[in-house]
C-alpha cells in the first residue's frame, strides 16, 4: 500500500512540473516563430500565458501560425474606431521592439458609413521601420470608373451594380483627378491593401503591428523574458529571469510522468513481483530497470517472468509506450 501511495504521489508531483511548462516559449512549426508571451497559443496553452488579444493559433493544414486580430483602423470623423477584423499568418516576432510582422490573408469589409460608435480598440498599431508617409486613404463612390490609376480598388464588397468603391492615398489631392462621377465618402487610417485588393493579386504583404501594452521590451532588453505578476492587479506585469535548461532536458516532464505510470502499471499487473521501494528510487533515476514481462492479459495466475536476457526491456529508451511481447517462449510453466 505504502509502494502505491508513492506511486500516486510520484504521479501528482510530474503532472504538477508539467502544469508548470505550459508557459514555455514554443512553436506551430519547427521553422515558425517563437511564441511566448505577451503571445500564446490558443487551445495549447492556457490563458495566463498570455496578454488578452494575442491569442495565436496553428494551421496544420496550412503549414502557419494564424493570428486573427483586430485591425487599428480609424476612421477621420471623430477618429471613430472602425471594426475590422483580420486574419494573417505570422511570420517574424520581434520581442525587443515589440512588432510582429504578418502577411495578411483577408479581412472583413469596410462599413459603408462611418459607425457612429467607437469599436473595440485593437492593441496593436501600424507601424513602419522606415519613414514612409502612411496618411491613409479616402474612400470614393463612384458610378464610373474614375480617369486615374494611383487607386487601390474597387473594394468590391463595397461596390454594388450600380456603383463601385475605390481608395486612394490620401496624401493625394482630389484636385489631381477627374472624379467628376465619384463621391467622398471618408476618411481612414493606415491599412493592409490586402484588404482592398485581396490576397490573390496582392501576392506578398508585410503588415508590421506595434504593441504598446503591455510593456516588455526593458525585460527584453535585459535579456530577461515578461510574465503576469503574481497576485497582479488589472493585467499587471514583470520581468523574471530565464531559467537555463540544458537541451537535453527538454521534455523530461513528459518522460517523467511515462515513467511514473509504466512502473505503476508495472506493479498492479504483477503484485507478487512489485518491487522494493528502493528499486522503485532506482528506476525513478534510470536504474536497474525491469525485465519485460509477459502480456499481463495472456499470462496465467501461475506464469513467471522469464528473466533471460533473451527478454526485452519494459520501457523504451524514451519511456514513450510500454512494450507487449507474449508467446511460449516467454512463459514458464509451474
Amino acid at each position: 500500500m505504502m509502494i502505491f501511495l508513492f506511486y500516486l504521489v510520484y504521479f501528482l508531483q510530474t503532472i504538477l512540473v508539467a502544469a508548470q511548462d505550459d508557459c514555455q516559449p514554443t512553436r506551430c512549426l519547427d521553422s515558425g516563430p517563437v511564441i511566448r508571451f505577451p503571445f500564446r497559443i490558443k487551445g495549447r496553452q492556457p490563458e495566463h500565458c498570455g496578454y488578452p488579444g494575442f491569442d495565436l493559433s496553428c494551421n496544420p493544414i496550412n503549414n502557419i501560425t494564424e493570428f486573427e486580430f483586430q485591425f487599428p483602423v480609424k476612421a477621420s470623423t471623430n477618429k471613430i474606431v472602425i471594426p475590422l477584423s483580420a486574419k494573417a499568418s505570422v511570420q517574424v516576432i520581434d520581442y525587443k521592439l515589440q512588432v510582429i510582422h504578418v502577411s495578411v490573408l483577408n479581412g472583413s469589409c469596410l462599413p459603408k458609413q462611418v459607425p457612429v460608435f467607437n469599436s473595440t480598440a485593437s492593441p496593436f498599431e501600424m507601424f513602419y521601420q522606415y519613414n514612409v508617409d502612411a496618411s491613409g486613404y479616402t474612400l470614393f463612390n463612384c458610378s464610373a470608373k474614375p480617369d486615374a490609376n494611383s487607386y487601390s480598388g474597387p473594394i468590391t464588397c463595397l461596390g454594388s451594380s450600380k456603383y463601385q468603391v475605390y481608395a486612394f492615398r490620401s496624401y493625394y489631392s482630389v484636385t489631381d483627378f477627374s472624379l467628376s462621377s465619384c463621391v467622398k465618402m471618408y476618411n481612414i487610417s493606415d491599412v493592409s491593401e490586402v484588404i482592398f485588393r485581396g490576397l490573390s493579386e496582392y501576392l506578398t504583404d508585410d503588415t508590421q503591428l506595434h504593441w504598446s501594452t503591455p510593456f516588455c521590451g526593458n525585460c527584453e532588453a535585459t535579456g530577461k523574458q515578461c510574465r503576469f505578476k503574481n497576485n497582479g492587479m488589472n493585467n499587471e506585469t514583470e520581468c523574471f529571469e530565464i531559467p537555463k535548461q540544458p537541451e537535453n532536458d527538454r521534455g523530461a516532464s513528459k518522460k517523467r510522468v511515462n515513467l511514473g505510470v509504466s512502473i505503476g502499471l508495472f506493479s498492479f499487473w504483477y503484485p507478487t513481483d512489485r518491487p522494493s521501494m528502493k528499486v522503485v528510487i532506482q528506476m525513478l533515476k534510470g536504474e536497474n530497470m525491469p525485465v519485460m514481462p509477459p502480456n499481463p492479459f495472456a499470462a496465467s495466475e501461475s506464469a513467471n517472468i522469464n528473466t533471460s536476457a533473451t527478454s526485452g526491456s519494459l520501457f523504451s529508451s524514451e519511456f514513450d509506450s510500454i512494450s507487449e511481447r507474449s508467446g511460449s517462449n516467454n512463459l514458464v510453466s509451474s
